[in-house]
């Protein structure tokens, strides 16, 4: 006490808030360093997650179009045209393909969703093939007979295993950004109560 009696009431105050300004420097710098790790995991989630749920909602979007595609090529009647439709199914499995293995290195987590809807789309793929050629023949009482079968099913499971696996992603998303959210609330608060 012998200390602070010989010192002015300037200086006695100033000490008396140093600790304030310390945890008021050491509350920001907490809000500093958390928000800069929620910033990087945000980030990590958006070139990860979100990518690939768009990616598998672009096989999403191919897997309708193959349907549609088939039943254009079988009904279309002019030949050169059904061949042109033929290979436009060609590139739509091929982006189909493509889009699939971004978002299996986008999402390693996800990756046993997204072979089975691939294995599912390959499957339905292959099986229209005699849909296809009998189109191609111009054959189309075969080519809707063989699409209303067994190979029709796999394309509507096809489109069903695509939708649940951009369903999955989303809801994955949705839980991340959720605690995300829980994160930055609480880091919000505690600055709060220490300031």
């Amino acid at each position: 006490m012998a200390l602070l009696a010989n010192l002015t009431i300037r200086t006695k105050l100033l000490l008396a808030g140093l600790p304030l300004a310390l945890l008021v420097v050491l509350a920001t710098l907490y809000s500093s360093i958390s928000s800069k790790g929620i910033d990087k995991q945000y980030s990590d989630m958006i070139d990860h997650d979100v990518k690939a749920l768009q990616s598998v909602s672009v096989a999403r979007a191919h897997a309708n179009r193959v349907g549609l595609f088939l039943y254009e090529e079988i009904t279309e009647p002019d030949p050169d045209r059904r061949v042109q439709i033929d290979g436009e199914l060609d590139k739509i499995y091929a982006d189909f393909q493509v889009r699939i293995a971004e978002a299996l290195s986008q999402s390693p987590e996800h990756a046993s969703q997204i072979k089975a809807t691939a294995a599912i789309f390959d499957k339905a793929m292959s099986d229209a093939r005699p849909i296809r050629a009998a189109a191609l023949a111009n054959n189309s009482e075969k080519a809707l007979r063989l699409i209303r079968g067994d190979a029709g099913a796999e394309l509507q499971q096809a489109r069903q295993a695509a939708i649940d696996s951009v369903d999955e992603l989303r809801a994955s998303v949705d839980r991340q950004s959720d605690d995300l959210t829980r994160k930055t609330h609480r880091s919000i608060l505690i600055t709060w109560l220490v300031v």
